[in-house]
């Protein structure tokens, strides 16, 4: 038997005045937070839920610039950055994990890859390829996927990154050199494997807009998700999370943007101070293609532009002011998506063409 369909409900009453810029928008928030407090918790979304995690990233990435009482993290070059990218990508397309997955390992490979380097520089592809396989069985452990046959996992990680080191003209990779990083991952504590991701904050951001907009905006979210997710991935790709770009404020100016796509939200709303209308609709027009092919079928227009961003607002803790300054690193990175995606799909269309 099909699931009932909720009843549609009315936002809170309270929650058009948090636009409000009288003040008390955070007494209003705690009152809705009370009134739909049962909600919030089923969906592991309420406040609290919102403080952990942001107390969590504060402290990763404090960690990274050396702010947290210790040394700044030593990096990897970015052609040894991109090689790990590129094999755990790879990984990724297997299917046999979530997208969080490749986000937990990335993070551990960044945070971690001086304190396993050992005292010799880590020059060879060979230690970046066993150093990233550690980190994805590490992930994959953690998720679950491998707790039912750890050797197996090591088997295919090992198998992958091999290839991909012999393909390169180096040496093959040995379980054992995967297992001799993963110990050193164990001893150095998983530095980073549980810092906050922008996949975390995307779902929490979601749920918790849905609840205060008594999900009359649900199928916003629930058709742009896949976009918000390629993002994600590409500000990975980018760099690591750092204090400059949160994952939590990129995702609340990636939602601002699905909204703006959505017609719930203006793009005056979002509007960086530095740029002019035109330059402004014009980086517009190419940011917001996908999203709006996705919501071409989804009527979303049942919130009034106060309600929607007060409920962005509520949603991610963050003012729109706060927002609005990482909108234009997500609209550089949405644009950077969609250039890759069409080269993606020139590709196929050339590989097929050549059969």
């Amino acid at each position: 038997m099909a699931a009932a369909t909720p009843p549609v409900r009315s936002p809170p009453a309270d929650v058009d005045d948090a636009a409000s810029p009288k003040g008390g928008r955070h007494d209003v928030w705690a009152a809705i937070e009370e009134q739909l407090e049962d909600e919030l918790h089923e969906a592991h979304a309420t406040m609290e839920h919102v403080e952990l995690l942001a107390t969590a990233e504060a402290a990763a990435l404090r960690r990274r610039s050396g702010r947290a009482g210790g040394r700044q993290l030593a990096s990897c070059g970015p052609g040894q950055r991109r090689l790990c990218l590129h094999f755990l990508s790879g990984m990724a397309r297997l299917g046999q994990s979530s997208p969080q997955c490749f986000f937990w390992a990335m993070n551990t490979f960044d945070g971690s890859f001086a304190a396993i380097a050992g005292e010799g520089p880590l020059e060879e592809n060979r230690r970046v390829l066993a150093s990233a396989a550690a980190a994805w069985l590490v992930a994959s452990k953690c998720e679950g996927h491998a707790a039912r046959g750890p050797a197996t996992a090591l088997q295919i990680v090992t198998l992958h990154a091999s290839q991909l080191s012999e393909a390169m003209g180096g040496p093959p990779i040995l379980a054992d050199d995967v297992r001799r990083e993963e110990l050193g991952l164990l001893k150095a504590g998983l530095p980073n494997l549980y810092e906050p991701t922008m996949l975390q904050w995307i779902d929490l951001v979601r749920a918790r807009f849905d609840a205060v907009s008594r999900r009359r905006a649900v199928g916003v979210f629930k058709a742009t998700v896949p976009w918000m997710h390629a993002v994600a991935a590409l500000a990975l790709q980018a760099s690591p999370p750092s204090e400059q770009f949160p994952p939590r404020a990129m995702v609340a100016a990636t939602s601002g943007l699905a909204l703006v796509a959505a017609g719930l939200l203006s793009a005056d709303a979002l509007l960086p101070a530095y740029m002019t209308d035109a330059r402004w609709q014009d980086a517009l027009d190419q940011v917001l293609q996908e999203p709006e092919e996705r919501l071409r079928h989804v009527d979303p227009r049942c919130l009034e532009p106060t309600v929607a961003r007060a409920a962005l607002e509520y949603a991610t803790g963050l003012t729109i002011e706060e927002v609005r300054n990482y909108v234009p690193c997500v609209v550089m990175l949405a644009i950077g998506a969609r250039k890759m995606q069409q080269q993606q799909q020139q590709q196929e269309e050339q590989h097929k063409a050549a059969k």
